[in-house]
């Protein structure tokens, strides 16, 4: 009995390795297939991450260029700037001298309004002069007639 009991006993235990040994294999193909897995996953990820770089390499050549694009456009409008700056002070200067040609034009008008109420007032006393001498050479020819009369009538006498 003895050795029935040793050959159970070391059949269990065979049939314990064989078990622990069919777990273990278990074990490496499910590690296996989760490291293939992962193996995949990291793969992929190498390529999504290759791409993401190739892209970000792609947004900073447009970034850079973007950047380039508004460096000009900045110099385009501080040159613009700079131009509306001097037209701005040409239009203060010209607005300067309008004003000033303005107040001598008024002036001007105010002077020569002056000489033409002065005219007026001066053209109104010569025709006042010019009625007084008619009503003098009116008064005079009516002597003069008065005296032709008398000459030709102390004539026909």
């Amino acid at each position: 009995m003895d050795a029935y009991l040793v050959v159970l006993v070391l059949s269990v235990l065979i049939l314990l390795g064989a078990f622990y040994v069919n777990t273990v294999e278990q074990r490496m193909v499910k590690i296996k297939d989760e490291l293939l897995k992962h193996k995949n996953e990291i793969e992929k990820g190498k390529k999504e991450l290759k791409s993401t770089r190739t892209a970000l390499t792609e947004v900073k050549v447009e970034l850079e260029s973007t950047r380039k694009e508004l460096n000009q456009v900045h110099v385009e409008l501080e040159s613009k700037n700079n131009v509306l700056k001097q037209v701005k002070e040409e239009l203060k200067s010209t607005k300067e001298q309008n004003n000033l040609l303005r107040k001598e034009m008024i002036e001007a008008d105010k002077i020569s309004r002056v000489e033409v109420d002065q005219n007026r007032a001066d053209v109104n006393g010569l025709r006042e002069e010019l009625n007084e001498i008619k009503k003098g050479m009116d008064h005079h020819d009516e002597e003069f007639s008065a005296f032709a009369a008398s000459l030709t009538a102390s004539k026909s006498l």
